[in-house]
């Protein structure tokens, strides 16, 4: 289930926000049966994402965009886990022609280390920017 607003607050502000909320659980695996009930892999149960931005009208726009994600696993039994994280982002934009935008964004902004990846196939994946 996903649900989704958006908030003009004047001219040049906006605001979104998105929730989505994923019960994807395993009903029937006959080759791993310990899986059954559990949730699919790499597949977190809650994420949140906001978004403040500003358009000035004279081709700038930038964004703040900040995520949130809970704990997810890396494998259908749950043995692989990877922590809930938060990251938060921002970009800007400057419309050089009708066809043309510069764009710069700066991801993970504060720096954290969380775990992207952790199938099992190798030591977990840590992210940082």
């Amino acid at each position: 289930m996903e649900t989704a607003t958006r908030w003009e607050l004047t001219t040049g502000p906006n605001a979104t926000l998105n929730c989505t909320y994923a019960d994807s659980t395993i009903t029937n695996n006959p080759y791993d049966t310990a899986s059954v009930g559990k949730q699919f892999a790499g597949v977190p149960r809650n994420e949140f994402i906001g978004r403040l931005s500003y358009a000035s009208g004279r081709g700038w726009r930038a964004a703040i965009d900040a995520r949130r994600l809970s704990e997810s696993y890396g494998d259908n039994d749950h043995s692989l886990r990877q922590g809930p994280f938060f990251v938060l982002d921002i970009s800007a934009h400057y419309a050089i022609t009708k066809e043309l935008d510069a764009f710069v964004q700066l991801q993970n902004f504060l720096d954290r280390q969380y775990i992207a990846n952790n199938d099992g196939a190798g030591p977990p994946v840590r992210y940082t920017t």
